[in-house]
């Protein structure tokens, strides 16, 4: 991730420094804006040796894991720059961290509901509602170009609907052949707040009077819960810790500035 920022830097250091000797460009002050982009994925767990068991007692071994998985993600960006370099941002990043599962069967009893359960964890996924609300600096250091480039620094809070322990499977039953819900792990918390930390870099360009695009490159570094051991029964809550993640994301947006201050010629 560093090593990606310092190239984005270099470009873009290439792109403003003959601009900027020839004349200097309008200044955003103030603008708010959205951003689409691609959020990246993360190995997240892996449990060795977790038993599956059915309705008649009948046992199995798997392996099960989670990762979290690449998403679309939506950003609500707002930056104030009360000088030339320094400024104020704000954001509302839909980061997704959207989980897909693997199982896979180590042992084999003959149990058509222990393999029907591995079978629908396999690929598994799982949309993502997570949302990171942070504020943070922001610095530009060449002002007047027409190509801005920036770094910042934001810290704020995580707020997730879905828990990253929680693994469940929806199998026939083996007596009525209706549909069940099987727990492999159960979280009765699964709502989570978490501090959360994001640290980009990138440019904006005007492509008009009063609209301007953003490119960016940021690490969202984040805290999620990793399953640490198995359980004896289905529909019970494992031992488990929080661990660090790193979600990379790519973001391109279009911003309304609000207010800008105007360049001019040398």
């Amino acid at each position: 991730m560093r090593r990606s920022l310092l190239i984005l830097l270099a470009c873009t250091l290439a792109l403003t420094g003959s601009a900027a000797a020839q004349r200097r460009s309008d200044q955003a002050r103030l603008s708010f804006g959205l951003g689409l982009g691609y959020n990246g994925q993360s190995k997240l767990w892996r449990i060795d040796g977790q038993e599956l068991l059915d309705n008649n007692f009948n046992k199995d071994t798997a392996t099960v894991t989670r990762d979290v998985r690449s998403t679309i993600g939506i950003a609500f960006v707002g930056v104030y720059y009360p000088n030339d370099h320094w400024g104020i941002s704000g954001e509302a990043h839909l980061i997704g961290i959207a989980f897909v599962d693997g199982c896979t069967l180590r042992s084999n009893s003959g149990s058509a509901r222990n393999q029907a359960v591995c079978t629908t964890l396999q690929g598994q996924e799982s949309p993502g509602t997570t949302v990171a609300a942070t504020v943070g600096g922001i610095y530009r250091p060449f002002a007047w170009a027409e190509v801005q480039p920036y770094v910042r620094l934001n810290v704020g809070l995580l707020v997730s609907q879905q828990s990253a322990i929680r693994m469940r499977a929806t199998v026939p039953s083996d007596s009525t052949g209706l549909l069940v819900d099987y727990y492999v792990y159960e979280d009765p918390h699964p709502a989570s707040i978490t501090p959360t930390v994001a640290i980009g870099g990138g440019m904006t360009a005007f492509v008009s009077r009063a609209y301007q695009i953003r490119f960016e490159m940021k690490d969202n570094i984040v805290s999620l819960e990793h399953v640490t051991g198995t359980v004896p029964l289905p529909h019970e809550t494992p031992s488990s810790e929080r661990k660090i993640h790193h979600i990379l994301s790519l973001t391109i947006g279009l911003e309304v500035v609000l207010e800008r201050k105007r360049g001019r010629r040398y």
